[in-house]
């Protein structure tokens, strides 16, 4: 059961204050208004109306809940691996009228095959938690349902996607079917896979036709939006 006894809006976006969970490190950005923002205005600058929205990675809720309350938006779907977080994001979610459907919520952990349940590694700060064990030191371990990429994307039909899984994209989208993804907003993790980790991940999406949108992205960073090069010219 989630206590608290305050609420920080952020972008419109309500958010349970959970000490026990949201340490200073995100707190400090939350109470300032600068919470993800980089990828809020990487969403906002592509979502449209009939939209389905996938996020890997639901952190606390924000951007799943900044997506759903997006007029025209039709469906949004979260998946995280982090029990810890899980009641947060529904949380999240009910504070912002959501609980109705529009946005939900499923546990696991994603990667490109099936196969027996994987090590998930909580870290004090849960931005940092993830399927390496190698990124830094880990408070436990947990057990978590792998949940594979191809039969997800053929549920959930998403036609835009948005990723943060500390690392965990690297091959995650190697024979993925993104046919029907016109953008993607990713957060890349040099640290976990360096320079040439960053050069797979790119490639990967760019075979399938998403690039780089220097039209709604000028410059680039650890965040970055791709989309379809017709969409851009046009």
């Amino acid at each position: 059961m989630l206590t608290y006894d305050e609420v920080i809006t952020v972008a419109g976006v309500r958010i349970p204050f959970v000490p026990s969970i949201i340490t200073p490190l995100t707190e400090t950005p939350l109470r300032e208004g600068r919470y993800e923002a980089a990828e809020r205005r990487a969403l906002r600058s592509c979502l449209r109306p009939g939209d389905r929205v996938l996020e890997l990675g639901g952190g606390i809720g924000f951007l799943s809940a900044l997506a759903a309350l997006t007029p025209g938006v039709r469906a949004v779907t979260t998946v995280e691996a982090n029990p810890r977080l899980i009641p947060l994001i529904r949380e999240t979610h009910r504070l912002n009228g959501l609980e109705g459907g529009k946005a939900r919520v499923i546990k696991g952990a994603v990667t490109a095959d099936a196969g027996e349940d994987i090590d998930f590694f909580i870290r004090r700060h849960f931005r940092g938690s993830s399927l390496d064990p190698n990124l830094g030191t880990f408070a436990r371990s947990v057990k978590q349902q792998r949940i594979a990429i191809a039969p997800l994307l053929e549920k959930v039909r998403p036609t835009v996607i948005v990723c943060d899984i500390e690392g965990g994209e690297d091959g995650l989208f190697d024979a993925a079917d993104l046919s029907g993804v016109h953008h993607i907003v990713i957060e890349l993790h040099p640290k976990a896979y360096g320079d040439d980790g960053m050069d797979r991940v790119l490639s990967a999406f760019a075979t399938q036709g998403l690039f780089w949108d220097e039209a709604l992205q000028p410059t680039p960073g650890n965040v970055v939006l791709l989309g379809r090069r017709q969409e851009v010219s046009g």
